[in-house]
């Protein structure tokens, strides 16, 4: 979770009234919007549990002007009152009905009277004078005062009165002013509206709708509105009453169409007074138990009023965070490509912990929270052909995704690949690929694209997961949701598109089909009874890119309130304010590490991005600081970064970060080598290498035998670490269901069946040799530092005689002949390396029968940017003389 969910925007309040069959909106602004305030149309409407049928607010926000988180005085809520007097109907909508209909005074009194309002039901006509709203608010302890301006109590109101309230001047300028001081509470631009400054933390904690009734933290507030009416005699009306239909704004832009002419202003004595007694409304039966608010107008003390709220006012003490944020002295993890945190022994998920300033609150209240994130580079891009492909246009024949493979406890997670998303992070933010020409640019995305990695090794029921993330382009996150419901509850029936899914896949006989509905129904199985895993914790994740940071990123992933993640206890600390000492709760969270799964395609390289060399982060308690330096670093993140936005007792977040130092170690991590071999003689093509993981498919093994000894070695599905021996090896693929595939060699027996592929000598051959690494972060899918290829002379025993074969290749536009052909990009720079090519192609005689071995070496770039990794590929080839081919066509 980023650091911008800290800006703390302004929040109007209301104070609603109970009873109206109408629903009562509440108005805030909405979260993390800081750029204006908010206008009548960001109207919010909410459902309150308080009363059945109720609409009182439940435990809206009172937030810090933006830009002014570090000031109290800046806690500011105005206080809306949609109530007026009898018998006049509002909403909270800030509409009027027609129950009463309002006219334009242009007779008698009209500086003191401008309206006169006809009861619509008894055909009475009335004017008002001294509305007044009555604002309390609860008062904390006095240990507990920020500032003694703060909550103070007060009345709302014009000297003449209106029955419209204007919500249209709402400007956050407003309310900077008031906190520069260069404007009070009393310029608001409506005198019906209050505006109170909430100085003062009621530490509740408790947020959500089901908890606001029983809370006795959250500040009480309370208004009683008084009036004063008088029935006046019909006057003479012209043109139409407002509202002129059903229901009409009560902030009309112009004035109102209809007249009205009192002939005489009423005598004081005609004035009946309805205050608190006749305008108050029962405690709500929910607030009954915590209700304490008291009023007192005239000398009087009432416990009852015209209307009843609860509001969360924010304190701003953020989450004491034992880590600081992206400190890389203090905050860095190992792990292993392809795995997950603490797989190579180190820890075993991070750690942060907080202090709880509310030793009373339950350690399972919403308000507890922990969110994690976390990036990687984009190089986990894959493809599957799209098994619901019919032909049309708009259903695009493979589907591409973001992939991290999951493990025994969590995952797969999965995202949907946009294209144009990718385009503009290169097109306007890549460092080097912003600069290049379109050409160059487009070949690139496209590579990317064309060479994305296989999903064939994909376990069944996680193909499953990626049709059902992308099927006809949905949500991965409602997707994601809807998967992990299922998973907990052993549901497949929570999986909305299912049924969507096989029926669509009915009927279509496509390889891809049939086995997308084999996939879909081992996702069914999965999810009802796999024992893999735990079902208290969600276990998949959407993957989402980030077009400006050109990161894909994890989550946000809430942990779950579990005691392998959570824990709590009560300790003792000084209280700054007072001195003295106070009990507090001091809790920590844990992101297990198996939920940190790693990309397959991923070493700490910095190719792309400078390395992260900045100072250690500023505290969490200083939100301005924090947030630049947040700010700050985004712009050259290192290669993976991981968050926790982290709440404490009252709601408040303070970020944790680290660094996760990826090692490039695993067994399919080094370069690998694709061959091409061309007899330009007979045209036959023989293509050697080992295959990637990747192109395997589930439950497929590599298994390898040595000729010599009879040695076999089965690498597994995790794919082989060892050098591509295939002079002295059998290399085999053993699928799933038992059957076995040879991989190709160029053949050597004169009497075999592929005898017509061996060459033979002074025939012209081409060698294509294409070394590409596990990850992206060079060029597409090279990854590549060095290239170095030989072609060694052997005895007739085929052992090594130390002759080199003289070769001849292309170097720097020029044709020059060397024993050795090198391809070195280790001393260019980072960006200079998105133009190196460790392919090789070049034409070779052999000009003597007999054995010859052909050797190629790939190096990959290490963490310091040097030689990493290598890989050597070789294969003998039996050279026979010209007479063979002759002989051979002879015999046919």
């Amino acid at each position: 979770m980023s650091l911008k969910n800290l800006k703390k925007p302004i929040c109007v309040a209301s104070l609603l009234l109970f009873g109206l069959a109408t629903q009562l909106p509440a108005v805030e602004v909405e979260p993390g919007r800081e750029s204006s305030y908010f206008p009548k149309s960001k109207i919010r409407f909410f459902d309150s549990k308080l009363e059945e049928g109720g609409v009182l607010a439940d435990g809206m926000n009172v937030e810090r002007v933006s830009g002014h988180t570090d000031k109290p005085e800046a806690q500011i809520a105005v206080w809306m009152p949609f109530y007026e007097p009898a018998p006049i109907e509002k909403n909270g909508a800030n509409m009027i009905t027609d129950a009463a209909q309002i006219y334009r005074n242009t007779g008698a009194g009209k500086d003191k009277f401008p309206f006169i309002v006809k009861e619509k039901a008894t055909g009475k006509f009335y004017v008002y004078r001294n509305v007044k709203y009555h604002w309390f608010f609860e008062q904390p302890d006095e240990k507990k005062k920020v500032l003694a301006e703060g909550n103070k109590n007060g009345v709302s109101g014009g000297e003449v009165w209106s029955p419209f309230m204007n919500l249209k001047d709402a400007d956050l300028k407003y309310f900077e002013d008031v906190v520069n001081g260069s404007k009070s509470e009393s310029d608001v631009w409506d005198k019906k509206l209050y505006v109170n400054r909430h100085t003062t933390a009621f530490d509740s904690g408790i947020r959500g709708r089901e908890d606001v009734a029983g809370s006795k933290f959250l500040q009480q507030v309370g208004m009683i509105m008084t009036y004063e009416r008088a029935e006046v005699p019909a006057p003479t009306v012209s043109g139409n009453a407002y509202p002129e239909t059903a229901l009409q704004t009560a902030d009309p832009a112009g004035e109102i169409p209809g007249t009205a002419n009192l002939t005489a202003a009423p005598a004081d004595s005609s004035f009946e007074k309805f205050g608190p007694e006749k305008t108050a409304k029962p405690i709500p039966e929910n607030l009954k138990p915590s209700w304490n608010l008291k009023a007192e107008i005239d000398g009087k003390t009432y416990s009852e009023f015209t209307d009843y709220n609860m509001v969360y006012v924010e304190d701003y003490s953020y989450p004491e965070i034992s880590q600081d944020f992206l400190n890389p002295q203090g905050s860095v993890y190992e792990a292993v490509v392809g795995k997950y945190l603490g797989y190579n022994g180190g820890k075993d998920g991070m750690s942060v912990s907080y202090t709880n300033e509310n030793p009373d609150l339950s350690p399972t209240s919403p308000a507890i929270t922990n969110a994690f994130e976390y990036q990687f580079s984009s190089d986990e891009l894959y493809q599957l052909p799209n098994p619901f492909f019919d032909g049309a246009a708009d259903n695009k024949q493979v589907l591409f995704f973001y992939f991290l493979k999951s493990n025994d406890t969590y995952g797969p997670y999965v995202g949907k690949s946009v294209s144009s998303r990718e385009q503009t992070y290169f097109e306007g933010h890549h460092p080097y690929w912003k600069s290049q020409p379109k050409e160059k640019l487009d070949k690139f995305l496209a590579d990317r694209r064309t060479n994305s990695w296989e999903g064939k090794f994909l376990k069944p029921w996680e193909k499953g997961v990626v049709y059902y993330c992308l099927y006809l382009d949905g949500d991965p996150v409602t997707r994601t949701n809807e998967l992990n419901e299922a998973w907990k509850k052993k549901d497949a029936g929570q999986l909305s598109v299912l049924n969507d899914i096989m029926a669509d896949l009915n009927g279509k006989t496509t390889p891809a089909a049939v086995e997308a509905r084999a996939c879909m129904q081992e996702l069914q199985q999965f999810i009802t009874s796999s024992s893999e895993g735990t079902r208290e914790a969600t276990r998949f994740a959407p993957i989402g890119f980030e077009p400006h940071l050109g990161r894909c990123i994890v989550g946000p992933i809430t942990l779950e309130n579990i005691p392998t993640q959570h824990t709590e206890k009560t300790v003792s600390q000084v209280d700054p304010a007072t001195g003295k000492n106070i009990d507090v709760k001091s809790g920590s969270w844990t992101v297990a590490g198996k939920r940190i799964i790693m990309p397959r395609h991923f070493a700490m390289n910095s190719i792309e991005w400078n390395d992260h060399s900045i100072p250690p982060a500023p505290s969490a308690k200083d939100p301005k600081a924090m947030k630049a330096y947040y700010s700050e670093i985004m712009k050259t993140p290192p290669d993976c970064l991981m968050t926790q936005q982290v709440s404490n007792c009252c709601g408040n977040s303070a970020p944790a970060g680290s660094l996760v130092k990826v090692d490039d170690v695993a067994e399919f991590s080094k370069p690998l080598i694709k061959a091409e071999v061309e007899d330009m003689n007979n045209g036959v093509t023989h293509k050697i290498g080992i295959p990637p993981v990747e192109s395997l498919e589930a439950g497929s093994q590599l298994v390898c035998k040595d000729l010599k000894t009879g040695e076999v070695k089965n690498h597994g599905e995790e794919g082989c670490k060892e050098d591509f021996d295939m002079a002295n090896k059998e290399w085999t693929i053993i699928k799933a269901d038992g059957t076995e595939e040879k991989l190709s060699r160029i053949p050597t027996d004169p009497e075999g069946p592929d005898k017509n592929g061996i060459p033979v000598e002074d025939q012209r051959m081409r060698f294509s040799i294409a070394p590409y690494d596990n990850i992206d972060s060079l060029t597409p899918f090279r990854g590549v530092l060095k290239t170095e290829i030989e072609i060694e002379a052997l005895d007739a025993n085929q052992q090594p005689t130390g002759k080199l074969e003289e070769i001849e290749h292309e170097a720097d536009g020029k044709i020059v002949t060397a024993t050795k052909i090198v391809k070195d990009g280790s001393g260019l720079n980072k960006f200079d390396l998105n133009d190196f090519d460790p392919k090789v192609s070049f034409y070779h005689i052999f000009r003597a029968a007999g054995w010859y071995q052909f050797r190629v070496k790939a190096f990959d770039r290490a963490k310091d940017g040097n030689i990493g990794q290598a890989r050597e590929m070789k294969f003998n080839i039996n050279v026979l003389p010209a007479s063979f081919r002759t002989r051979s066509i002879d015999s046919k």
